[in-house]
């Protein structure tokens, strides 16, 4: 049963002055914190520390709320009550699964239930987007009110109780569910449930956390992305996490000592050698995911061909092109590995070097085309090879790799040298081969450079010089000696401009030798590209 909490004269004092100065500016929002310190606070003196509220299981709706509770859709829609009533001077709260409900009697009559702006403390509000051409599309506080959406958020009062969208409707490809954040609820269905029904996440319980009624975790559970690190965020808000997707990794220094980090769709990473320049790693054959055979032009006016080798490449969708377009381009997303093709039912997929884009049938406009969620596997895998900010490069603690499993994620190149010896300062080992290009797409009059990364027992290895061999379109071959690795285990060869069609792909293979010149050699290729 709940019990009031007993606070010390001095504390009344502080939580009241506190809530003053919060009423001063954002009466609901900082309120929330402020009310939730006031009832919890008894935990911080030893003698009321056995009084710590655990609101009981199976609160009732308050009578006070209880109209209006039925108004917002009731048990059904907002889930049962997880606190009972509580509140501080006039102003009345209970907390539902989907929301925190507010009463103040000071205000407008028309005014005095309200629910309370959650969604703006999760610190997940996003920029604007352009404004949709489309007529008849919900476009509110800058943001396009996903399409399925729409009924439920009229039915529960539009923006006076729902509040106004912060975000777009994103994929979870976690949980399986189509989302968007709003200010006082959020919404969400599932992939899978047919027909199609919205409900609201669980914004309470994420609010109220431990101090309310637990239930099962189930498909309305608040999952918030780990931050952005400043050095991506501007790429982030220029692509849009539509396209990008939510972090789903903290930043870290990856082994060729480069600052990376994974979001859902693509994993990016801040070149030290160029100015902290933001690209992208060619994720997709890191993943398994190998070239097709190039086809020849189809005759679609739906497509446009992209030349890879002479007469033969890929064709891509011009919806898809649409799409590159308004999201950075095929700089972004990297040349075509792939042409179209059917996954599953109402589901089409074409793969890049960097991502891979998915066509749904049956899915709203805005969500039709999206990339396919590659990031989780690319965490998954890489996850015990990473080093965290804190740890920079050339300086990585003795037993940071001592649970690694035996075999490697395919993010590197790895060899076992039949040796004695690798080179005249080093011991033999497991020794690991990261090869990546600048610039996934240059231009004809444009250089390209080639970065070289190679360690041992995941350790940089130094004084290694490495053979950079080029296939030009003429079908000659161009070989360059790159300079040593220095302490850092990484060397760069800048390459000549390349003559050559826009769509062109040019090959290349990076070997090393040991002493006994045996050679080991890591394949990749860039593209040639002129933007129509």
């Amino acid at each position: 049963m709940y019990k009031g909490i007993q606070l010390s004269d001095l504390m009344k004092k502080a939580v009241a002055k506190l809530l003053k100065i919060a009423l001063m500016y954002k009466p609901i929002l900082m309120t929330l914190s402020i009310i939730t310190l006031f009832l919890f606070t008894s935990a911080c003196n030893d003698e009321s520390s056995k009084k710590i509220l655990v609101l009981a299981e199976g609160s009732d709706v308050d009578p006070l709320f209880r109209e209006f509770y039925y108004q917002q859709g009731g048990l059904e829609t907002m889930g049962p009550a997880i606190s009972p009533i509580f509140g501080y001077e006039n102003v009345k709260y209970q907390y539902t699964v989907a929301g925190l409900m507010v009463f103040d009697p000071l205000v407008s009559a028309n005014r005095r239930f309200d629910l309370a702006a959650i969604g703006l403390e999760m610190g997940i509000s996003e920029p604007p987007v352009t404004p949709p051409d489309q007529p008849g599309v919900r476009y509110v506080n800058g943001h396009i009110i996903y399409p399925e959406f729409v009924p439920m958020y009229e039915k529960l009062g539009g923006a006076r109780f729902v509040g106004r969208p912060i975000t777009e409707a994103h994929y979870n490809p976690a949980e399986k569910r189509i989302e968007q954040y709003f200010e006082n609820l959020g919404l969400y269905s599932l992939e899978e449930e047919l027909p199609l029904a919205v409900h609201l996440l669980a914004y309470g319980v994420w609010k109220c956390n431990a101090s309310c009624s637990q239930s099962d975790p189930s498909n309305d559970i608040v999952i918030l992305p780990k931050n952005t690190d400043v050095r991506f965020l501007e790429a982030v808000r220029r692509l849009g996490t539509d396209f990008t997707g939510y972090a789903l990794t903290e930043a870290y220094f990856a082994l060729d000592g480069n600052l990376e980090q994974v979001f859902e769709n693509v994993v990016m990473y801040s070149d030290s050698n160029h100015s902290g320049q933001v690209f992208f790693r060619p994720i997709s054959e890191r993943l398994g995911i190998l070239p097709d055979p190039l086809v020849t032009p189809r005759d679609d006016p739906n497509f446009e061909f992209i030349s890879i080798q002479g007469e033969k490449g890929f064709n891509i969708p011009k919806s898809f092109l649409d799409y590159m377009a308004y999201h950075g381009g095929m700089d972004v997303v990297g040349s075509p590995i792939s042409e179209l093709s059917q996954v599953k039912d109402m589901v089409y997929r074409q793969c890049y070097t960097n991502l891979c884009l998915e066509e749904h049938h049956n899915a709203s406009r805005t969500l039709r085309i999206r990339p396919v969620p590659m990031g989780y596997t690319y965490r998954d895998l890489s996850a015990s090879l990473v080093r965290t900010p804190d740890t920079l490069p050339g300086q990585l603690p003795e037993d940071q790799f001592e649970d690694l499993p035996e075999t490697q994620p395919p993010i590197q190149s790895e060899i076992q040298p039949q040796v004695d010896d690798f080179s005249a300062t080093q011991t033999l080992g497991p020794i690991g081969v990261l090869v990546w290009e600048i610039y996934p797409m240059v231009t004809p009059d444009q250089s390209q450079e080639i970065g070289v990364s190679v360690f041992e027992n995941n350790l940089p290895l130094r004084m290694i010089e490495p053979e950079l061999i080029l296939w030009l379109p003429d079908g000659s071959q161009k070989t360059y000696y790159m300079f040593p690795t220095g302490d850092d285990g990484r060397t760069y060869m800048q390459l000549d401009p390349i003559e050559a069609a826009s769509g062109t792909l040019i090959p290349y293979q990076v070997c090393i030798f040991n002493l006994r010149v045996a050679k080991f050699c890591v394949k990749d290729s860039f593209l040639i590209w002129v933007n129509p």
